[in-house]
């Protein structure tokens, strides 16, 4: 009976770390998927309309300027702007200063698709460029999808300086993790309805 008792106890505290261990496999198996999958190259095949920055990344901005400037007829918006940041502060190239908002509403990427789904209902505008960092993107493209469907978003990766698919950094994995991992977050989210909630929609 004893010997029966001490085998049930070790089986008891055992399977907490059998679990542990599937979910760390399972995650690390994901992320592999996660990595594969992000886009390496723009999507532009057309004239832009409007193009869309995410603050917070290395490089992002100079992307967004640079799409404005070879698209005379295009709209830039700067998403998540701090309040007491001046467009002279982002340096903004002469020529296309006129074309530029910033969006000082969005302190997340939830709140950078609702503050560009009214930026474009307000222009009336129906497609644009993401510009955002390459393991953001994913994340960017289900709240944008979700949460402003009315605008048809084309993906536009962004990676810092050694960052491409050949030389990643030690950094560029970590943030590939904590972006995956923040999916898996949104995705749980959405399932159970919760993000009509965060995003401030009735």
């Amino acid at each position: 009976m004893e010997h029966d008792l001490a085998r049930y106890r070790r089986v008891v505290r055992t399977v907490p770390l059998v679990v542990a261990g599937s979910c760390i496999f399972a995650w690390a198996v994901g992320l592999q998927g996660f990595i594969r999958s992000l886009p390496t190259d723009p999507a532009i095949d057309s004239d832009i309309e409007a193009v869309i920055v995410l603050t917070g990344g290395q490089g992002r901005l100079a992307a967004g300027f640079q799409l404005l400037e070879v698209n005379p007829g295009a709209r830039l918006l700067i998403s998540g702007v701090g309040a007491g940041v001046r467009a002279a502060d982002l340096v903004v190239p002469q020529g296309i200063e006129s074309r530029v908002d910033l969006g000082r509403t969005a302190t997340n990427t939830v709140g950078n698709a609702v503050e560009s789904r009214q930026w474009a209902k307000e222009r009336g505008i129906a497609r644009a460029v993401l510009v955002t960092s390459d393991v953001h993107l994913p994340r960017s493209l289900l709240l944008f999808r979700y949460l402003a469907p009315d605008i048809e978003v084309v993906p536009y990766p962004v990676t810092g300086p050694g960052d491409n698919p050949h030389d990643r950094s030690l950094a560029w994995y970590a943030a590939a993790a904590v972006e995956y991992s923040k999916s898996i977050v949104m995705r749980i989210i959405l399932m159970i309805g919760g993000l009509d909630y965060i995003a401030g929609r009735p």
